[in-house]
């Protein structure tokens, strides 16, 4: 990524170091042919799992506070253009209360929230317009164009050749939002569990079908969400429902749902939605049909 940004180009679209043609989306040999060429994916990979970690380490630091068995962080590799799925840690042990839920639930997602703020000031100072005639690849959230208005940069229309770090802050972004949907077990669904346990599965199925509307208007990958979602389920483990959470955690709520507007993309790679994605299978599927038919002389 920081050699494609080093030469003008979008680092999602690789290209070869001695050359325009593009390279596998996983240019292995390319990168361990050198050490000058593994130095370049530092940036943002450091950058990344040390969102990640924050985030994982705000939700093992909190296990550990009300003595709450749990694992340290674990990182999920995957072969993908950010290497990962994220990270995890697992609880080993019931939580008695909602308060403890709740400080559980939400210490996750500002501990990595902060970080990738950070981190955005950094990558978007480092950021240069896109060269005219480019498209943008991916959305930008709210909190990165409040952050390129604080820095001058004003409104671009061409877009933003995203520095690494950047983009590594925009991972960041995204994997905060996903967290922070009120949806069964995700981060969000136990800090609406710990306030408002009555609401929790009435408001899982609503964001379910938030994403499949977001699925046809703004990017079809939001239809993956929604059926892992469905398929990992709206209950949510009992929790005795004494003591209340105090009014200050209430407040805080109320800036899980700020962070989760300011993160959330509804575009976060422009591409298409489900209804032009019908469209274009759907002469496809006709000739399979008309073929199927004629074949079985029914046409």
């Amino acid at each position: 990524m920081q050699h494609e940004f080093n030469a003008g180009r979008d680092p999602m679209m690789l290209a070869d170091s001695d050359s325009d043609t593009e390279l596998s989306p996983y240019p292995i040999l390319w990168a361990f042919s050198s050490l000058s060429h593994l130095a370049l994916g530092v940036p943002f990979a450091a950058t990344l799992l040390l969102i990640l970690f924050c985030h994982e380490m705000g939700h093992y630091l909190y296990c550990r506070h009300y003595r709450i068995a749990a694992t340290p962080p674990f990182f999920i590799p995957f072969p993908s253009m950010i290497g990962t799925v994220g990270a995890f840690i697992k609880i080993r042990a019931p939580i008695e209360t909602r308060r403890k839920l709740f400080d559980i639930g939400i210490g996750g997602p500002i501990a990595g929230f902060i970080p990738a703020l950070v981190f955005a000031f950094v990558g978007l100072a480092l950021s240069q317009p896109l060269p005219l005639g480019v498209e943008p690849v991916l959305g930008l959230p709210l909190v990165f164009e409040a952050v390129n208005a604080l820095l001058g940069h004003g409104w671009m229309p061409q877009g933003l050749l995203l520095h690494p770090v950047a983009l590594a802050a925009w991972a960041g972004m995204l994997a905060t939002s996903l967290n922070l949907l009120p949806v069964g077990q995700l981060d969000g669904g136990h800090i609406l569990f710990a306030l408002f346990p009555r609401w929790h599965r009435y408001v899982s199925l609503l964001t379910i079908a938030g994403l499949v509307l977001m699925a046809w208007y703004f990017y079809m990958g939001w239809i993956l969400w929604a059926v892992l979602l469905g398929f990992m389920g709206t209950k949510h483990p009992y929790v005795e429902p004494w003591p209340k959470p105090s009014p200050r955690r209430y407040l805080l709520g109320g800036v899980a749902l700020l962070l989760l507007a300011l993160s959330l993309m509804p575009s976060p790679v422009k591409g298409v939605t489900l209804p032009q994605v019908w469209q274009g299978v759907r002469p496809t599927l006709h000739e399979w049909k008309m073929d199927a038919l004629h074949k079985l002389g029914l046409k």
